[in-house]
């Protein structure tokens, strides 16, 4: 039986030539830039889910004579639920019926323009593609990132390939 010493106390490899390592540096900058574009893309479309599930609108009041609109918009309330109350997953409580029914009753009025349906495929869709740039770029812990970001549960849900209208 053998035993090799750790990685750290392994001799270090000769310098790269100075032309390597000026690529590297290149690539991992592209690479960087590409993971701050597509987060601030995932953050929009986080912003309008929120909005949306709040009820108000994501971007700033309309000036003019579409100012009147926008007041007289109805507020969507959306019951809590599950991991978006803020919960954690090991105090849930089963939903009752009649809260269960509110839920459904919420579901059914909102997404019959599909708005909602269409924020959560687009806020997926977004998360994909910074999960992909994070992996790329030698993020592995996920985890942290939905926790900071407050990633909701269905936007995981529609991570990966979607089919197109």
């Amino acid at each position: 039986m053998s035993l090799r010493p750790p990685r750290i106390l392994a001799p270090k490899p000769a310098d790269k030539d100075p032309l390597t390592a000026a690529l590297e540096h290149e690539v991992l900058a592209e690479k960087m830039s590409t993971y701050g574009r597509l987060l601030k893309r995932f953050e929009e479309t986080l912003v309008a889910l929120r909005a949306y599930e709040q009820g108000v609108s994501p971007e700033r009041p309309p000036i003019g004579r579409d100012a009147s609109a926008n007041a007289r918009r109805p507020v969507r309330v959306r019951p809590p639920t599950g991991l978006a109350s803020g919960q954690p997953e090991d105090r849930l409580q089963p939903a009752s019926e009649a809260s269960g029914t509110a839920v459904s009753e919420y579901n059914q009025a909102a997404d019959s323009n599909g708005e909602y349906e269409t924020l959560i495929t687009a806020a997926g869709e977004a998360l994909w593609h910074v999960v992909i740039q994070r992996d790329l770029c030698g993020f592995r812990r996920h985890d942290l990132f939905f926790a900071e970001y407050q990633v909701p549960a269905a936007a995981r849900l529609r991570m990966g390939l979607t089919a197109r209208k």
